[in-house]
């Protein structure tokens, strides 16, 4: 199943051409703010999506629980979210300043990427991302409640990951190599999490 009621085509990009391409600004910390501390998320005039989780592979954002998609580590068939918190995003809305989209869902991996204008490396099929009929994902970056910090987007195959894990990870723009992302200038990204389990 595809995180939206459509049907869902999605080179490595310098710092420089991500910001000519989208408005991008980043944020400092990589806190985690404990379930004790948790309040209710801000309100926009736009849809959120839970359901998105952690591949413990490949250390991407994805769709779905389980197995799921095509992992980025060509040791494995699918990505794997089992046990991974939900992560929800804010979508198909003009959220303002505080925000960068142009985050796509892929059909083929599962894995959420940038898309603007960028299709990176999926490793489903080992060609580029294809977001035909996404939503158009937005990505905060300051400080949110019910929130998580650390995330980078991986100038090589143009996917989210977790940067805390990037030394385990693995992209798909290298398959077989078994490299990490590149988070290398990226920002600093918060993602809402929707439940802790």
């Amino acid at each position: 199943m595809e995180p939206n009621d459509r049907t869902t085509t999605p080179t490595t990009t310098s710092r420089r051409e991500l910001l000519r391409r989208a408005a991008v600004i980043g944020v400092g910390g990589a806190a985690l703010l404990g379930a004790s501390t948790l309040t209710a998320t801000p309100a926009f005039a736009g849809g959120y999506q839970s359901g998105w989780r952690v591949c413990h592979e490949c250390k991407t954002m994805v769709w779905g629980n389980g197995m799921v998609g095509k992992c980025g580590d060509s040791r494995v068939a699918k990505h794997n979210t089992a046990g991974s918190w939900d992560y929800k995003f804010l979508f198909n809305t003009n959220a303002g300043t505080d925000f960068q989209s142009n985050w796509k869902y892929c059909r083929l991996c599962s894995s959420m990427y940038f898309g603007y204008g960028l299709d990176g490396h999926c490793p489903g099929g080992r060609q580029t991302h294809d977001g035909t009929g996404s939503f158009d994902y937005s990505i905060y970056f300051g400080s949110l409640p019910q929130s998580q910090s650390g995330w980078a987007y991986c100038r090589n195959c143009h996917g989210l990951f977790f940067g805390p894990w990037q030394a385990s990870s693995a992209c798909p723009a290298f398959w077989g190599e078994m490299r990490p992302h590149d988070g290398n200038n990226s920002y600093n990204y918060q993602l809402w999490v929707q439940s802790y389990s």
